[in-house]
């Protein structure tokens, strides 16, 4: 209704108006077709997507809004409005403009022009709450939360290199988390023995499977969280599939199992190997669940932020599933001279 509204506003019609409204209905069908076609519209829209659904489900927001929903009204033509607010449980607050940046090498930085950057500063400003980029890195899957501050002037834009973007996020601030476990993760499947499971001379077997079991370092999860944990971890972690034979005694199939392992150790004195950070995972789900063979068939999924992931709780003690928690933040929390995430900076290359 608001965006006939807006129609028959712009061509001075009514909105009670058959005509106005058929008219409307084309319009609509037609930006429908335009949006879908576009690869870089549903990409943005869907990455825009996916830090809200990521942010909440890290755990340390307590509100997670689309800010620039609505109605806006103000003086200054020049306001850019940011994606989002955010609330975090230590009572931090956050708008957060959010960009999808697929660059075709490592040395590929993402750009925002001044005006941009001028537009969104002054919003911030305004409503006295400190602006943050959200660049998802989508190539490798990383999500960085950096402030303007860290972006460069050159001619004009403000340069983010990916180099500087991961020495300055501050994911941790969400909940984001790097972690580490001990390998290898291991599910395995077990033939029931009362069942047909002998390998005929071919080396095939048909088998019914008796019991599922998922380990940790080899020890074997009985904890019904360690399990969902684990479980998550080797569907969206960065570990690989390694092979594993079969188990079989006297021609018969006892188990069959897949194993995950680091593509390498880092050290073999070493416990834990990482897997992966919590966003990146949470991301790759999401993109599980709003894609498909031929694409993107979603910009959000059918479920709800509180279904990604499993929850770890902040004081979680693994009796065999071992977990590593590493907070990444930046050497320095801010740069001396640039007030408010460097608007000051953004306003002089505006001029």
């Amino acid at each position: 209704m608001r965006l006939l509204d807006g129609m028959a506003r712009r061509h001075g019609a009514s909105i009670r108006d058959s005509a106005a409204q058929s008219e409307f209905l084309d319009d609509i069908a037609k930006a429908l077709n335009l949006g879908a076609a576009s690869g870089t519209l549903v990409h943005g829209l869907r990455t825009e997507g996916m830090f809200g659904f990521v942010t909440a489900a890290l755990g340390r927001c307590i509100a997670v809004k689309s800010e620039d929903a609505g109605e806006f009204y103000s003086a200054n033509h020049d306001l850019v409005i940011p994606d989002y607010r955010l609330v975090t449980s230590a009572g931090q607050k956050l708008l957060v403009e959010v960009k999808n940046h697929h660059p075709k090498s490592v040395d590929g930085d993402y750009r925002v022009n001044s005006r941009y950057m001028h537009g969104l500063c002054e919003y911030s400003r305004v409503f006295d709450t400190d602006l943050y980029f959200a660049v998802y890195w989508s190539h490798w899957g990383v999500w960085t939360l950096i402030k303007p501050s860290v972006f460069e002037p050159v001619g004009g834009r403000y340069v983010l290199t990916f180099a500087e973007a991961l020495k300055n996020s501050q994911m941790q601030m969400l909940g984001d988390v790097l972690l580490g476990t001990t390998p290898p993760l291991t599910f395995r499947l077990i033939a029931d023995p009362e069942k047909d499971r002998r390998v005929d001379e071919s080396g095939h077997v048909g088998f019914t499977i008796g019991a599922v079991e998922i380990l940790a370092g080899g020890h074997l999860l009985t904890n019904d969280l360690e399990r969902r944990i684990a479980w998550f971890l080797m569907l969206f972690g960065d570990w690989q599939t390694a092979e594993m034979p079969a188990e079989i005694v006297d021609g018969e199939l006892i188990a069959t199992a897949i194993e995950l392992w680091p593509e390498e150790r880092s050290d073999d004195g070493q416990d834990f190997e990482f897997i992966g950070t919590l966003s990146k995972m949470l991301s790759r789900q999401y993109d599980s669940m709003t894609s498909d063979e031929s694409g993107v068939s979603l910009l959000t999924p059918k479920a709800q932020p509180h279904d990604l992931g499993v929850l770890i709780p902040e004081d979680f003690r693994g009796e065999n599933l071992h977990l590593w928690r590493f907070v990444l933040k930046p050497e320095e929390l801010g740069q001396p001279g640039l007030p408010n995430g460097g608007i000051e900076r953004a306003e002089q290359a505006a001029e």
